[in-house]
């Protein structure tokens, strides 16, 4: 990944993707965190369709921001950006919800199970994610009933299995 940061949000993916440079993908975060919190459309002449996307586009953005922190065991950080993306919907329409994904993903990694408890109380969260809160619930009990779909549950085993190979930074043969 190139050391050149030409832009954040992009970089904060990429890192989060390539599982490198933890530390500058951090003071990154921070500054990215600063810029989107300040960001204020309010007084901006933006139509009702592109208040929406900003707001899909700010969901995300602070999903990535919270990502990174928890990557780096900054868990009060990210635990008091939730509310700027974990549960706003817009943040799960469509088929790209990998931001909200990787911050799931960070959650199981650092074993923040009395806060998994919290997030899926939400009832419209549990429903969007069932798979990770089955994952959730295993950790808790190794003799959990899974609920979701096998299939789906599988794809997610396997790609939280790969992510972790990435973030830690283990090859395989």
């Amino acid at each position: 990944m190139k050391e050149n940061i030409n832009d954040p949000v992009k970089y904060l993916l990429e890192a989060l993707e390539s599982g490198t440079n933890k530390e500058t993908a951090l003071e990154q975060a921070k500054k990215v965190h600063q810029y989107w919190w300040a960001l204020d459309a309010s007084d901006s002449d933006f139509s009702m369709v592109q208040l929406k996307e900003l707001l899909k586009i700010r969901t995300n953005v602070f999903a990535l921001i919270a990502s990174v922190y928890m990557w780096n065991e900054q868990y009060n950080m990210a635990f008091e950006i939730e509310d700027q993306f974990l549960y706003h919907t817009s943040a799960w329409e469509g088929d790209d919800n990998r931001p909200i994904d990787i911050y799931l993903s960070h959650l199981l990694f650092q074993k923040q199970t009395d806060h998994l408890k919290e997030i899926f109380k939400d009832i419209n969260f549990k429903n969007e994610f069932p798979v990770y809160q089955d994952i959730y619930l295993s950790m808790l009990n190794p003799n959990y009933e899974f609920k979701s779909d096998q299939g789906e549950f599988l794809d997610i085993i396997n790609h939280l299995n790969a992510y972790a190979r990435v973030i830690t930074g283990i090859k395989l043969l």
